[in-house]
């Protein structure tokens, strides 16, 4: 008896530290569902587009069954991984694990792109999402896993975690830039933080020891944003006054919210610089708007 419960505690450990070992052992059988969800799909669409689609899964927490099927606006599929890359992809009906990649073309990991899937045929696929970081050994995907947890979304996740997992493409969608994602490094090899990782707008940014938390994980977008937890690396009310403060506000396309990385390593919205106030190294130290003058308190490193 001891024994028995030394090995479910240990089972039970594996599934909460490692997600896609959990999934796996969640999703056993997938191959063989018990309905199929016939549905309606769509001709093509792109991966930021599949991705959209599945985080509508994510939001509505949708449980996982290999026996019920889950109607949205998105058509009818079965709750489970490969039912769930079926809806992402919009495909004609639930495929399963072992079919999917017949509707897909087998890729590079490194390749990835969001929208794609990594699929191990046997039992378990997810949804890939982005790079967590710029050496594309972390992932962010989407899945649906457990029966005791649904549709999730996973960050920080190591690609190694997926090694005998292929990666496949659908043959219908369009694949979208990856936006660089990952810490923002300045002086002393601190990172960029949002203090207490707080989404109220006006929120501070500050030098923080870089700890890989979501507090830290920046998208650089295409569209000059600096991106954290869902908003943007912002000048308060677009002040171009040295010491002017800088915070995390909803992205609104504003000037204050477009930033541009220069050769040097600065990085400028309206005219002036990034900086590290006085060049401070403390955790909790303040970052601020001020003249570029190509010191050590100015030059970051974006992912």
């Amino acid at each position: 008896m001891i024994k028995r419960t030394w090995i479910l505690g240990s089972v039970l450990l594996s599934l909460v530290l490692f997600p896609s070992a959990a999934a796996d052992a969640a999703s056993a059988g997938t191959v063989s569902p018990m309905v199929t969800c016939s549905t309606s799909g769509v001709s093509s669409l792109s991966g930021a587009t599949a991705v959209s689609r599945g985080k509508t899964w994510v939001d509505a927490h949708v449980p996982y069954s290999q026996t019920a099927c889950h109607t949205d606006s998105h058509g009818t599929y079965r709750e489970d991984c490969s039912g769930f890359i079926s809806m992402a992809w919009g495909l004609n009906g639930s495929y399963v694990t072992s079919t999917l990649p017949s509707v897909a073309t087998a890729i590079s990991k490194s390749s990835l792109q969001p929208g794609d899937m990594l699929d191990l045929t046997s039992s378990h696929a997810v949804l890939f999402v982005g790079w967590y970081d710029g050496a594309h050994t972390r992932v962010n995907i989407y899945q649906e896993g457990s029966t005791s947890t649904g549709t999730r979304s996973y960050t920080n996740v190591p690609l190694s975690n997926y090694a005998s997992y292929g990666a496949y493409r659908y043959n219908h969608i369009t694949p979208t830039s990856v936006p660089n994602t990952g810490p923002i490094i300045g002086i002393a090899s601190k990172c960029l933080d949002d203090y207490h990782s707080g989404t109220t707008n006006g929120n501070r940014i500050q030098l923080y020891t870089c700890n890989g938390g979501a507090a830290q994980h920046w998208t650089a977008g295409s569209d000059g944003t600096l991106r954290v937890l869902g908003k943007c690396l912002d000048d308060y009310h677009s002040g171009t006054a040295n010491g002017n403060r800088i915070q995390l506000y909803t992205c609104n396309g504003g000037a204050a919210q477009h930033w541009t990385a220069g050769s040097d390593g600065t990085l400028r919205v309206l005219g002036k610089c990034l900086d590290d106030y006085h060049s401070g190294t403390a955790d909790g130290n303040t970052v601020q708007l001020y003249e570029c003058n190509a010191t050590a308190a100015q030059r970051w490193r974006l992912p």
